[in-house]
């Protein structure tokens, strides 16, 4: 049957359907003392005593029988409590060889009452059909040895089995009767990973490490498979597990110096490992302990094996303590040990000669029973039978062992009503049914029962513990019949309360009794979210962000719903609730539930605009909130207040129908502070901006503005996060300008309002005026009114101010312009033109003084200190200068260098570099024009040389092709000749420029020439270097013979002038001459020469 066995302060409570209170060994039985036990016996011979272990453990079918797996036996083991006795099923052929003494590791029974064996070395699944004791293989064949070492039943009606030597999660699939691995291949190495397997009250399964180095963990619902902690190598280092109360898992040291634990739920979410829990207690040694078991009073009695004393662990303490007596020094004392229905923890002996008893309630630790004698491995397990005695499974035992539970003391008691438990949610209507149980004594259900709720943890004898849940009766003493004698119990409808799994149904016949005999007839589950209410866990939402509510819970599992209404209206479940309305919110809104059901997600999108404020979250169920046409009906049925939501960010006005729908509009007066206030709920200096952006089709969709003056984006300006400065705009008559707000960066704008900025019309071309010509401004502005206000905003009140020095700011004073105008000006009679004066130049030095660029600066009322627009620059120019028009020039005949355009006219001042024809080259670089002059007055344009140069004997000058006025082109001549000088490019033709080295005799027909050399004519007298044109020789004649009609010889391109001369002979004696003196001296001298008397 469905058994349910509850701890609660010093009692055992167990509920079994259809069992009665007669003789009472089941219902309510008080933990017993150390002197009552069980009466133990042997059994019938079922094998002979053996060197090979025989049976593994033990699970109990619902026919009562117990179903031990073979490990080297030839089969199953088919256990019978009442009688003793036990017979082995018939079935296919199980493994041989060395798998022969391995076949199968647990007993695991499955959701189809079948009982399921774990394959260790066997190669298939093994199912026991409990009715008929049919046994059968399944599942694709899987060889190896010590494969895979214990299973569970997962919370998907699957069982998960951990491996050994296997290296995956073998999942046993008993509706389909199907295997399959998970993590395949990912889980090699060690020889003895994983001993015992244990499922976490959230449905988890982890894996308790003997070699392993982590802690093993599946996630049933994800199917996913992976290892927690770093807990190192070595061998055996745990060897079981226990749940404890806390609901926490922890592993019984076999070689580690500290006991495992494995919380599944730490504080973060998600699993964490641990193990220093008796560190410094316990000592070193391989295979301390055996097993574990978990005693009513939550502390847990670590079964020894080669130990000699009990480990006692308090998971509340975080403590270990040896007790108990010394139990020898074999190295396999005991197996595995069970709480029996007394109280006493009874231990399967291994080598050990007797049973072992523990005594959690008195600490007494004995040796107990018959004396089974000295053999190794006699059982491997106890199981509890459906009588409640305990059966030893044998190991190498030849015989079953059977320990009886004792009598039970007291008067004969009535029937109480079946076990049940109940589940109900939130909002919904809630009723307990009530029936007999059949067989035993009289019923005692009736109109005069009493059933009530006690809240987790708590005990149905104190009355203290009775659960208040708001909407449910408890205790509830009224009570419909039905025809079949059951009993409704219509509870009502809860709208608060923590949802929980936990809390306990109690019942009694009367309420007399309540005090003294009550029945504790199963669990209580109210699903539904847990509430989140505001100075707790309220949700904050800001405007701009998405919004989401996180619910936890239990039993989520359906799609459920939330509406949010407002906090100061009637409340959840209130036909005249009043539901908020947000811009991109869904209300209600549907949330997706966790894949566990403990939590749901409800994404209620992105608030844009609505009312900032407190609200609450009532919640329906999707099967409550929903009509048949999938529409949300009334708001009666969203009964349970899940929390409260605040909405933080700015408070919209409203747009004529509802409130926080509009939009606000924000006037500036250019020249004037643009600030803007705002109210709102939860608004913060840190995060919270406000940016101009163009207005779109989109809110907030387009670029940011740049508007002179003006910041495009403010942060807030005072603590409050109420007030964002823009500064001073220095331009007016901007429109279609739309206020975003942010809550923070990366979030979504929400439109706020709208943004004009009144006045002129900024950032036009600056003005110019020129001395001795009249000046005045005309201003402009966009069209139209807003609020019967002209956006120019122009009228007799409006001042100009001119600002000295060229600054770009309007915070200068004001300043005298020339002496025939005032600094400030008034407007003409539309308020748009304002007339300058005429700056008349009587002399350049006047005129120079008042030259320059000034600021012009506008103000609406003309006010001091409200001359903020900025509307550009004023410059003051002398009279320009005209560029003349000049043959061959461009059209704009100069570049200026101030604006780097093509211009006809100058500023005083400006630079201009003359432009010419294509071809033409500016007789002048650069034209000035200083107070109306212009230098040099005028230029040419000359043409360039477009084609080479003939140069006669020359070489090759078709590089000179091209080139503009002015500029040389140097000849170029062959080796052994001299240039005649160079070329000089002028307007468009070639001039000779001679060379300074030749004399002007010397050139023939001043043109372009390379003049050929003589070399050494024989002609010259000796000595004569090479002759280039225009050197000379003296000539040479023989025998002393000079030349008598040329003194030298004249080299001209080549030729020797003259090309001939005349030689005579010298007179070599000196003449005779009477009454002369000495006329030696004259002797040789050539011809022609006088010799003087």
């Amino acid at each position: 049957g469905n058994y349910t066995v509850t701890c609660t302060g010093g009692s055992l409570k167990a509920n079994v359907a259809g069992c009665t209170r007669t003789r009472c060994p089941w219902h309510n039985f008080a933990m017993r003392a150390a002197a009552s036990s069980y009466e133990m016996s042997l059994g019938t011979a079922i094998a002979p005593g053996s060197t090979v272990s025989q049976w593994s453990e033990a699970a109990l079918a619902p026919s009562g029988v117990l179903y031990a797996m073979p490990v080297g036996a030839a089969g199953v083991l088919s256990i019978h409590a009442s009688t003793n006795a036990a017979s082995m099923l018939t079935g296919p052929t199980l493994a041989t060889g060395l798998a022969a003494i391995s076949k199968y590791s647990a007993a695991v029974l499955g959701p189809d009452g079948a009982v399921y064996g774990v394959p260790s070395s066997a190669t298939q699944a093994l199912r026991i059909d409990t009715a008929t004791e049919e046994v059968t293989l399944f599942g694709d064949a899987v060889s190896g040895n010590f494969k895979w070492s214990h299973g569970v039943l997962g919370a998907d009606s699957r069982i998960y089995c951990v491996p050994a030597l296997a290296t995956s999660v073998l999942r046993i699939d008993p509706s389909s009767q199907t295997v399959s691995l998970m993590a395949d291949g990912m889980l090699g190495g060690e020889l003895e990973k994983w001993v015992h397997a244990i499922v976490a009250p959230n449905g988890h399964i982890f894996g308790i490490p003997s070699d392993a180095s982590a802690v093993l963990h599946i996630d049933v619902v994800a199917q996913t498979v992976q290892t927690l902690g770093a807990l190192g190598s070595g061998t055996g280092k745990w060897s079981h597990g226990v749940l404890g109360v806390d609901g926490k898992i922890y592993g019984i040291p076999g070689s580690a110096t500290a006991v495992l634990c494995i919380d599944p739920v730490a504080a973060a979410g998600s699993p964490s490992v641990d193990a220093s829990i008796g560190l410094g207690v316990i000592p070193g040694g391989a295979r301390k302990w055996q097993h574990g078991v978990a005693a009513p009073d939550g502390r847990i009695y670590a079964i020894p094996r080669s130990a000699s004393q009990v480990l006692r662990l308090d998971p509340a303490a975080g403590t270990v303590e040896l007790i108990g007596p010394s139990l020898g020094t074999s190295i396999w004392k005991f197996q595995q040990g069970l709480l029996a229905p007394d109280g006493a923890i009874y231990v399967a002996p291994a080598e050990a000669i007797r049973v072992l008893r523990i005594v959690p309630t008195t600490g007494d630790i004995r040796l107990v029973g018959t004396y089974l004698g000295s053999g190794e491995r006699k059982y491997s397990a106890f199981a509890l039978a459906a009588d409640g005695s305990v059966m030893g499974v044998p190991s190498f035992a030849a015989q079953l062992l059977r320990l009886a539970p004792p009598e039970v003391d007291g008067d004969a008691c009535r029937a109480v009503p079946k076990g049940l438990n109940v589940t109900c949610t939130l909002g919904r209507d809630c009723a307990a049914d009530l029936s007999a149980a059949p067989g035993g004594g009289a019923s005692s259900l009736g109109p005069s029962n009493i059933l009530w709720l006690v809240r987790p943890g708590g005990r149905c004898s104190d009355a203290a513990a009775t659960a208040v849940l708001p909407g449910l009766a408890s205790p509830q003493g009224a009570s419909l019949a039905s025809a079949s004698g059951a009993r409704r119990f219509e509870l009502g409808i809860p709208v608060l309360g923590g949802p929980s799994a936990a809390y306990l149904i109690c019942w009694a016949a009367t309420a007399e009794e309540v005090s003294r005999d009550v029945a504790e007839l199963g669990l209580f589950t109210l699903r539904g979210p847990v509430q989140r209410l505001a100075g707790g866990e309220g949700v904050l939402c800001e405007f701009g962000v998405r919004c989401e509510v996180s619910l936890t819970g239990v039993d989520l599992t359906k799609r459920t719903w939330l509406i949010l209404v407002w906090s100061t209206g009637p409340p959840c479940g209130s036909a005249e609730a009043l539901v908020a309305s947000f811009e991109g919110v869904l209300n209600p809104s549907r949330g997706v539930p966790s894949a566990d059901g403990s939590g749901a997600v409800h994404t209620m999108g992105i608030a844009l605009r609505g009312l900032p404020g407190s609200y609450r979250l009532c919640w329906a169920e999707a099967s409550a909130a929903l009509d048949a046409a999938g529409a949300v009906p009334s708001l009666q049925n969203f009964s349970v207040h899940a929390g409260d939501l605040e909405f933080v960010g700015p408070l919209l006005p409203s747009n004529g129908t509802a409130p926080g729908f509009g939009l606000a509009a924000l006037r500036c007066w250019a020249g004037s502070a643009c600030d803007l206030m705002l109210e709102g709920i939860g608004l913060s200096v840190a995060d919270n901006r406000v940016e101009i952006r163009v207005a779109a089709v989109v809110p907030c969709t387009g670029s940011q503005v740049a508007i002179r003056g003006l910041v495009s984006s403010a942060p807030p300006s005072e603590a409050t996060g109420t007030s964002y400065s823009f500064g001073e705009a220095e331009e007016g008559s901007v429109a279609n300008l739309s206020l975003c707000w942010y809550s923070r960066a990366a979030a979504a704008a929400v439109h706020y309002g709208t943004l004009e900025v009144f006045g002129p019309l900024g950032g036009g071309p600056d003005v110019h005026c020129i001395l001795n010509t009249p000046c005045k401004l005309v201003l402009a502005a966009a069209a139209g009114t807003v609020a019967g206000v002209a956006r120019g905003g122009f009228g007799a009140a409006n001042r100009l101010v001119v600002v000295a020095g060229g600054a770009s700011s309007c915070a200068a004073s004001p300043t005298t312009l020339y002496a025939t105008a005032p600094g400030i000006f008034a407007p003409s009679t539309d308020g748009t033109t304002y007339s300058l004066g005429t700056p008349m130049a009587a002399d350049l030095a006047e005129a120079g003084a008042i030259l320059g660029s000034y600021r012009l600066c506008w103000s609406r009322t003309g006010e001091e200190g409200t001359f903020g627009m900025n509307l550009g620059a004023l410059t003051l120019h002398d009279a320009g200068c005209d560029i003349p028009a000049v043959e061959d020039a461009q059209p704009l005949r100069c570049r200026s260098a101030a604006t780097n355009s093509a211009v006809s006219a100058l500023r005083h001042a400006e630079d201009c570099s003359p432009l010419c024809a294509a071809s033409f080259t500016p007789s002048a670089a650069q034209l000035r024009c200083t107070y109306g002059a212009l230098t040099p007055p005028t230029f040419e344009c000359l043409e360039s040389c477009l084609y080479a140069p003939a140069v006669n004997n020359g070489l090759d000058h078709s590089s000179c092709a091209g080139m503009v006025h002015d500029v040389a082109c140097p000849l170029q001549c062959p080796v052994g000749t001299i240039k005649s000088g160079d070329l000089v490019c002028k307007d468009g033709r070639w001039a000779h420029v001679p060379n300074p080295q030749i004399t002007e005799s010397h050139l023939q027909f001043d043109v372009p020439r390379c003049y050929r050399g003589c070399g050494r004519p024989a002609s010259c007298v000796a000595g004569t270097p090479e002759l280039m044109h225009g050197d000379t020789c003296a000539p040479q004649c023989a025998n002393g013979a000079t030349a008598t009609d040329a003194s030298e010889l004249l080299c001209r391109d080549g030729q020797l002038s003259p090309p001939t001369f005349t030689c005579a002979q010298a007179c070599q004696a000196a003449p005779l001459v009477a009454n002369a003196g000495d006329l030696s001296a004259c002797a040789g001298l050539a011809s022609g020469r006088r010799c003087g008397l």
